[in-house]
């Protein structure tokens, strides 16, 4: 039990098994695992750090994925796209489809070596992961 609520209750009451009937791949992958998170009881040793892009590879240069235009004009073109004449796809498969980007994991290596610098983003992702760590290390340290 977690503050007295029984584990399924607190399922059902977060509302994610309904939000899961129209989640995309990705969001299905992070509910299942809040829904293991919360049946074993193990939510406290995880931490979530939101991005604040729709995707983790527009911190990268645009150029890695054989991009010319910005993020932010790749974004505005796509969000210009009317759903109601067939549906907008999917950022990647739009990307991919319409501007012929190369989006893989050596793009991604790529985008990362080419980066003169790391972005407020960035630097706030590798400032998590320490937090983290050092929070693992500190209960490691008090357990043993």
């Amino acid at each position: 039990m977690l503050n007295g609520e029984s584990k399924a209750s607190i399922i059902r009451d977060s509302g994610l098994q309904q939000a899961q009937r129209r989640a995309s791949d990705e969001e299905r992958y992070v509910f299942d695992l809040f829904d293991r998170l919360i049946t074993r009881n193990i939510f406290d040793r995880f931490h979530f750090h939101a991005i604040p892009v729709g995707d983790v590879i527009e911190l990268l240069p645009p150029a890695a994925f054989g991009l010319t235009e910005s993020w932010n004009d790749l974004r505005a073109e796509h969000r210009a796209i009317d759903p109601r004449t067939g549906g907008r796809p999917s950022f990647k498969d739009w990307l991919h489809a319409e501007k012929s980007a190369r989006i893989s994991t050596p793009a991604v290596q790529r985008g990362i070596e080419t980066l003169d610098s790391l972005s407020k983003e960035l630097l706030e992702i590798l400032h998590a992961i320490e937090t983290s760590v050092g929070h693992a290390d500190l209960d490691r340290f008090r357990n043993s």
